[in-house]
């Protein structure tokens, strides 16, 4: 009986965080960190900032945040946008993924 009450219960919490924009789990916001230092060219020196994901119905929303340390033009953010997007479609499935490029840790930025 425990199991009948307990089960449509829970979906409908994992529902309403999604749409509520929780926090994706620390085992997606790890895959993603895989799939961006896949993406991302050996050769570019760059510092991963931070990672932010929120599951929102059958996608992920991420936020990369870089730190690239060498001038670098829009085309060049644009593709590797579309290269850490492929990775992780490859990882977890559907996402949105924006680039940032930052000297600040986005907590510290205000």
């Amino acid at each position: 009986m425990a199991l009948i009450i307990n089960q449509p219960i829970r979906s409908f919490l994992n529902a309403l965080a999604e749409i509520a924009g929780e926090s994706s789990s620390p085992r997606v916001i790890a895959s993603i960190h895989k799939a961006v230092s896949e993406a991302i060219p050996a050769a570019m020196d760059y510092t991963l900032i931070d990672v932010a994901s929120s599951k929102l119905g059958r996608f992920h929303v991420v936020m990369i945040y870089l730190n690239v340390h060498h001038p670098i033009q829009g085309e060049l953010v644009d593709e590797l946008r579309l290269s850490i997007k492929s990775a992780c479609e490859k990882r977890i499935g559907l996402v949105e993924v924006e680039v940032v490029l930052t000297a600040t840790p986005r907590l510290l930025a205000r």
